[in-house]
């Protein structure tokens, strides 16, 4: 199945925080086309931040992003692409993702790097390695390795976004 998507999604809100105003609104729109090998994709969100610190002038609580992602199918091997943007308080946050990946047989092994910057200079990179093992058509087995480091503008700290995941998925 290919063609046009849409998504719309909106959450009102919780009231019941300081001076009865509504926190956590939410909502986010996305749209897609996918046709044989091409798959694009977009999507736009919008969040009111219920956190304290953010919460010193109207608006500036407000986190707002996009992301366009496209890949292209070669058959042999599948190549992607994506870019990110987002603001909250005035700070905003620039980010890409450039990805291959290559079936073998029952299995898909995916290779991605990753590259994120704030506009306060705190910069992150991660080597993305993905495997996926198809039991069957529902089920299959993952793992899952990131390697990178993050570095604050300020203090210039380093930390580590080293993670490893391994597990078995089935889709109802």
């Amino acid at each position: 199945m290919g063609g046009f998507t849409g998504t719309f999604v909106w959450s009102p809100g919780e009231n019941g925080v300081a001076a009865g105003a509504s926190a956590g609104k939410y909502w986010s729109l996305g749209a897609g086309y996918v046709n044989g090998p091409i798959n694009v994709q977009f999507g736009y969100e919008s969040f009111d931040n219920v956190n304290p610190a953010f919460n010193t002038a109207k608006g500036a609580a407000t986190t707002k992003q996009w992301a366009l992602a496209g890949a292209y199918d070669l058959g042999v091997v599948r190549l992607g692409a994506s870019i990110e943007r987002a603001s909250l308080a005035g700070v905003d946050d620039k980010g890409y993702a450039l990805s291959v990946g290559a079936p073998f047989g029952p299995m898909t092994l995916d290779l991605e790097y990753a590259s994120e910057k704030t506009d306060g200079g705190t910069k992150a990179s991660a080597l993305n390695v993905r495997g996926v093992y198809n039991l069957s058509k529902r089920t299959n087995l993952y793992v899952f390795l990131t390697e990178g480091t993050s570095k604050t503008a300020v203090a210039g700290d380093k930390s580590s976004l080293s993670k490893f995941q391994v597990g078995v998925r089935h889709i109802f």
